[in-house]
This record gives C-alpha cells, structure tokens and sequence, in this order.
C-alpha cells in the first residue's frame, strides 16, 4: 500500500472544482480545513465517500464531523475534517450552509476527489492510457490535451485509428484507411499525395505514396 500522507484541502466560499484533478494515494488522510471566508459560519461537509466497513452507495452523501481545537465549536476557525480514506474510487465532496438543502442544485462548494488504487505496478510496467482520437479536435490542440496523460504517470498512450470515418463516426468505423480523416487538419488544407522512402526487412530501401496528412501528424506528435 502507499505510504500514508495527509493531504489537507481548504474549503472556500463559491469554489467549483470539477474540473481539477485530485489525486490521493489510498491509505492516506484527506483533511479539510476552511478558508477564512467561510470559517466563521457553520459550515456543513458531505461526501459520497462510505464509512469504514460500509458499501458504496453513488450519490448517497453523508454529513462529515467536525474536529475543534477550542471550545467555541462551529465558530472555532481551525476546525478540520479528517478522512481515511481506505477505499479506491472517485468520491464526491460538497460543503454549504445548514440554511441551503442537500438537493439544491446551487452549492456554495463542490467538487470531486480521486482515491488512486494501490495496483502494484512494477517500476518498468506498461501503464497505458487509451484516447479515442476522434474527440481530441484538432492536431493544433492534441499537446495541451495529450499532457495530462504525461501529468499522470503514464508511460504509453494507445490511440483508435485516425484514419478517415464513415458515415456513422463510430471510432472504428474507417471509410478510407489511407486518409487521415479530415476533422484533425487545420481548415483548408490542401491533401497531395507524397513520396515516401522506407526500408523493407531485406534493408531494401522501397518508396511509398502516403497522404500528407500524415506527415502533419508526425510532425504534431514530435513532442511525445
């Protein structure tokens, strides 16, 4: 198991963080502290995440306790929450005041936190990350959504075929696998096809007539 930490996460007022990536090892501590635009409210916390020895329920949230460090209680502005978290999974995490129902759709916080799995993967193992290409957009735009997979550890990406797409847009359904499909290139690009030298397995060296497109993947994917 990873060695146990403690991440401690600050609440604040309005903060909306779906979009972010939280990563906890498992067995480690998540302590939730608040910020000092709400610390001196009372301040409620739920998480989807079950209690020890309890089953995952999704969307089943429960109330956390608050620890104080003085007597003032739910004034006290150094209160925090302390979590093990002892079970793997994505869990959800919401904070408000008493005043607003658990079911409003408007929080004044929420987001999400991820327990990473303890998968014991040995130091030269294979950890890949598949992308459907067709939803990465543009080759323009693959750096910027190619880097998380590089943020995270993995080491190999695998990618559904960039070739053309029929009718459907299925990810496997290819119209043309000698063309690069067409939503991946800049507007107006203008297709050729080009000369391309390679060796066969005798060391013969043999040409090749490829779309150009191709080339303008290669070039996009130099960083990898």
């Amino acid at each position: 198991m990873a060695a146990k930490t403690v991440k401690t996460l600050e609440l604040t007022k309005g903060e909306d963080w779906d979009s972010k990536l939280l990563k906890i090892p498992l067995g480690s501590t998540l302590r939730l502290t608040l910020s000092r635009s709400i610390s001196s409210s009372p301040v409620v916390v739920e998480t989807d995440f079950p209690p020890e020895g309890a089953l995952y329920v999704r969307g089943k949230l429960r109330a956390l306790e608050w620890t104080y460090r003085t007597k003032r209680e739910e004034w006290d502005p150094d209160r925090y929450i302390d979590v093990q978290l002892s079970t793997p999974g994505p869990f959800k995490l919401t904070w408000r005041l008493p005043s607003v129902p658990p079911s409003s759709t408007v929080l004044p916080g929420h987001g999400f936190f991820l327990v990473e799995p303890d998968l014991g993967i040995l130091p030269n193992s294979i950890c890949c990350l598949t992308h459907v290409t067709k939803l990465l957009g543009p080759l323009a735009d693959w750096r910027s959504r190619l880097a998380f997979a590089h943020k995270s550890g993995y080491n190999m990406l695998h990618f559904t075929p960039p070739q053309q797409l029929g009718s459907s847009r299925s990810a496997y359904s290819i119209a043309n696998q000698l063309k690069l499909d067409s939503s991946y290139l800049p507007s107006g690009y203008q297709r050729k096809e080009v000369g391309v030298i390679y060796k066969n397995r005798k060391g013969e060296e043999k040409q090749v007539m490829i779309d150009s497109a191709y080339l303008e993947l290669d070039k996009e994917l130099k960083f990898l």
